[in-house]
């Protein structure tokens, strides 16, 4: 049932109940309407908590004891597989585009937000296209493109391209979740986040990788290559022939196509409120806007809504196995709101409240709640007859499904943030406040409901608000039929062509997965939840679809090449040429690089015995031997399938024994359980109905106080978000108002210091002057200042074009000023330049100080010199004194 939590058998200690049901106060608009009725009700609610807390005690499991899922179906064990938490969905399509869900081999009309998971097929037709995304793997495909999901959950992603053309987004690749396309001629596994493209030939001949960004590995059925970016490399059969790198084609529609989708993802500005693994994220961006909520946190709300529309009002109801019914919405936009996070009734419209921001973000098939029951005792009527009834579930209503699955999983399911605080739903208690928002519940004849057709409009019924609470889990328990899985979209016919790609076998490096059993459709037609005039009940895929071989296995091969071939021995080794070839086609028209392209079956390593020797054999010896060696391998393989389906078989059959028995103890308590519970709920119900009548009084009223105190918040928002604005701009304006400060003083020491190098320039200009006149009195060491001057002429000519140097750059300085300058008047948009012309005065005036103190150094040296030079002339100039004054005693002495 939707509205309870109980038993909470994952609460373990009576005070981690209690701590669960009261430690988060309600965000929600009754909030201090119910403070106030507890306030002044407290004693009546004493007895409601002592039989609270006996009850607690009473559902608390025993130690050892088996533990069922508290929101999943009785006798669901923990130990159980859970479902997976990661789909697919079609997310744009333009031309025709034909799907055919797993277990079925008839075709329908694909439109968008259809999930799509392991065992599903889509054929594109000539001049269309399509974007799939799972999780941050964007798979565009091509005209005349034909592909088939090996294996989508949280482990792999694993698709099968038989013939046309698909881009590869890879945005991020954890070690845990590997990514492969599988095509007739080869299995392509990105090694790194890249952007990639192959091209199979109509007739699966040939297929064509594109390595764009990235790097991936290449398994053929016995060997396997790296390529890098940039290559580009055409392959021919099964083991790696090259078929020639093929010329670069110029960019097409589909190049230019896929780029701008790469765009609008990367600029989407939902990315910065939920995780870019939620797919359908970057619908939301056209479609409504972002806003801060008291009470919620970021909310979503939509803009382009018809008056009164209300969520899971527009679209229909399709079977998808495990999950059972799931909703699919009309809007271009509904694929994440209606699968992940809650919905809010804030003031007079509705708004998403998304879950926490997490890489893994877990998927679910419907966050609603059914009211009445179904079955043998129909509650909703419609029209005289049976129908179905829903609302969307808020942020602290819990989602409990219908499925199999374990605690962990639906307390992984249950956590969304409000207000930034991650609230668990799994045991909450409180009302369901969507459930009486007006036109809220939405509701459809029970025949249309099961033959997936779409939801009338207006088709709202307040009447459905009265009804008991009592709801199911998250899907009634009604059966599916065969037209539950398409719904009312036309039915299409394949050409022969797209038939004969989905026949064909291709090249795998992993085992690929197998298609979910549809174990609830089972179940609901055992329970009687039969719809009259839908038609028969649909139990699950029994016919073996196209393109799967024996026991409804995907047809693939296995290359021996791959680390998963063969467990426990080592892979095969690698071409050695692989890693030594240049590139084939470079970057988008660049040249091959040096010499004759690579040949993949030219003269490297291979596993095969002939060509290890050098021998040529003939085209026929050859196609035997691979022939030969082809139905050997075939032979292992199914042997070791069949080995493997006996020991499934008999594991299940030991797990069903198992089950069984577990169910039959587990159905006793839960009946214990069921009898407390409706007791409870009897009492609940009376108190509830009580208050009711205050509460929607005092409901309108606090909403009407809300939309006062909202519009007077969003007045005080704006004005201040503009405020911040002119704060932010005068910011700028004083942050470069100081940097042109700052670059006018650099500019002024600059000038200030080449007046300096003019003065010492002049000052040596005079003493080399004086030396010249010096020369005469100084013909003895001629030579040693001869050698001098011409030391100090090389000096000089190594400042002047250091002085040539400092000019250039300050031209450029000057240059630089101009267009910082210019940047300035340009503002914001040019602050980029900015950064980088200021980065390279930056560098300029590093070099500049390194000459200056080279000047510096030199300048030094000049003056030793300089003080040497004067030393000198004062002891010349001293020993011609002494020369003067003997010169007249010498003449006497001679006389």
């Amino acid at each position: 049932m939707v509205t309870s939590g109980w038993p909470p058998a994952a609460t373990g200690p009576l005070s981690k109940f209690f701590e669960s049901m009261f430690r988060f106060p309600p965000p929600d608009r009754i909030s201090a309407v119910r403070r106030r009725s507890l306030k002044a009700r407290g004693t009546p609610w004493l007895p409601m908590l002592a039989v609270t807390a006996g009850l607690a005690l009473t559902f608390a499991p025993w130690p050892g004891q088996a533990q069922p899922s508290p929101l999943g179906e009785p006798g669901a064990q923990v130990e159980q597989a859970d479902p997976p938490s990661r789909v697919a969905t079609l997310t744009d399509a333009a031309g025709n585009l034909s799907f055919a869900p797993a277990g079925s081999d008839e075709w329908a009309a694909a439109g968008l937000n259809r999930p799509i998971t392991t065992g599903d097929r889509l054929w594109v037709d000539n001049g269309g296209r399509a974007e799939v995304h799972a999780g941050t793997v964007a798979i565009r495909l091509g005209s005349a493109t034909a592909v088939s999901v090996l294996n989508l959950d949280d482990n792999a992603t694993q698709v099968k391209l038989t013939q046309g053309t698909l881009q590869l987004r890879v945005r991020a690749l954890p070690p845990d979740q590997p990514v492969e396309i599988d095509t007739p001629n080869l299995a392509f596994v990105p090694r790194e986040p890249g952007d990639y493209r192959l091209d199979v030939a109509p007739d699966g001949s040939t297929t064509t990788v594109t390595m764009r960004h990235g790097r991936a590995a290449i398994y053929g059925e016995s060997r396997s290559l790296e390529m890098n970016r940039g290559e580009r490399m055409r392959f021919a059969g099964t083991d790696l022939a090259d078929a020639g790198p093929g010329d670069l084609p110029p960019e097409d529609d589909f190049d230019r196509w896929t780029a701008s989708r790469d765009a609008r993802e990367d600029a989407s500005a939902t990315a910065r409120y939920v995780p870019r693994d939620m797919p359908g994220y970057a619908a939301l961006d056209g479609y409504g806007d972002w806003q801060e909520d008291p009470g919620y946190g970021a909310v979503w709300f939509p803009t382009v809504v018809a008056t009164g529309w209300a969520p899971y009002s527009t679209g229909h109801w399709a079977w998808v196995a495990p999950w059972g019914w799931t909703w699919i919405d009309d809007a271009p936009w509904g694929f994440a709101p209606f699968h992940y996070g809650r919905w809010a009734y804030i003031g007079h419209r509705w708004g998403w409240v998304p879950g926490p921001r997490v890489p893994r973000p877990c998927y679910a098939p419907a966050l609603v709640g059914f009211v009445g029951g179904a079955g043998a005792n129909w509650s909703v009527r419609v029209g005289g007859g049976p129908g179905v009834a829903w609302y969307p579930l808020g942020p602290r209503d819990a989602y409990r499904p219908v499925y199999r699955a374990s605690p962990a999983y639906v307390t992984r399911i249950n956590r969304v943030a409000v207000n930034n605080i991650t609230v668990d739903n799994r045991f909450r208690r409180e009302q369901r406040l969507n459930r009486d928002v007006p036109g809220a519940i939405s509701g459809m004849p029970a025949r249309n409901f099961v033959e997936g057709r779409p939801v009338p409009r207006n088709m709202r019924g307040n009447e459905w608000r009265n009804l008991p609470h009592g709801e199911a889990r998250g899907a009634p328990p009604v059966a599916p039929v065969k037209g539950s899985l398409l719904g009312a979209a036309p039915a299409r016919q394949l050409p022969p062509q797209a038939r004969q790609g989905f026949d064909r076998q291709a090249i795998a490096a992993r085992p690929p997965g197998q298609p979910a059993r549809d174990d609830l459709a089972r179940r609901f037609a055992r329970e009687g939840g039969v719809v009259a005039g839908a038609g028969p009940v649909w139990r699950g895929g029994e016919t073996r679809p196209r393109g799967m071989g024996a026991h409804g296995a995907p047809n693939v091969r296995m290359s021996q090449a791959a680390p998963s071939a063969r467990p426990g021995m080592p892979p095969p080794r690698q071409d050695e040429n692989a890693g030594r070839r240049p590139p084939a086609g470079g970057e988008r028209g660049a040249p091959a690089m040096g010499g004759d392209s690579w040949r993949g079956n030219g003269r490297g390593l291979t596993t095969r015995p002939d060509q290890a020797q050098g021998l040529v054999q003939s085209p026929d010896g050859q196609r035997q031997a691979q022939d030969l060696q082809r139905q050997q391998q075939q032979s292992i393989q199914r042997q070791q399938m069949e080995q493997q389906r006996q020991q499934q078989e008999q594991q299940r059959q030991g797990a069903d024994l198992r089950r069984q028995q577990q169910q039959a103890q587990e159905r006793q308590q839960w009946d214990q359980q069921r009898q407390r519970h409706d007791a409870q709920d009897q009492a609940q119900s009376i108190q509830r109905q009580q208050q009711q009548s205050i509460q929607r009084q005092q409901m309108e009223q606090q909403r009407q106080a809300q939309d006062q105190q909202r519009q007077q918040f969003e007045q005080r928002r704006m004005t201040e978000s503009q405020r911040q604005q002119a704060d932010q701009q005068r910011e700028q304006m004083e942050q470069q108002r100081q940097q042109a400060e700052r670059q006018r003083q650099m500019a002024d020491q600059q000038r200030q210091q080449q007046a300096i190098q003019r003065q010492q320039a002049e000052q040596q200009r005079q003493q080399v002057e004086r030396q010249r006149q010096m020369q005469d009195q100084q013909r003895q060491q001629m030579e040693q200042q001869r050698q001098m001057v011409e030391q100090q002429r090389q000096q000089q000519a190594i400042q002047r074009q250091q002085m040539e140097q400092q000019r250039q750059m300050q031209e450029q300085q000057r240059r630089a000023q101009e267009q910082q300058r210019a940047a300035q008047e340009q503002q914001r948009a040019m602050q980029e330049q900015q950064r980088a012309m200021q980065e390279q005065q930056r560098r300029q005036q590093d070099q500049q100080r390194q000459m200056q103190e080279r000047q510096r150094q030199q300048q030094q040296q000049q003056q030793q010199q300089m003080d040497q030079q004067r030393q000198q002339q004062r002891a010349q100039h001293g020993r011609g004194q002494m020369d003067a004054r003997n010169g007249p005693h010498d003449g006497d002495r001679r006389q």
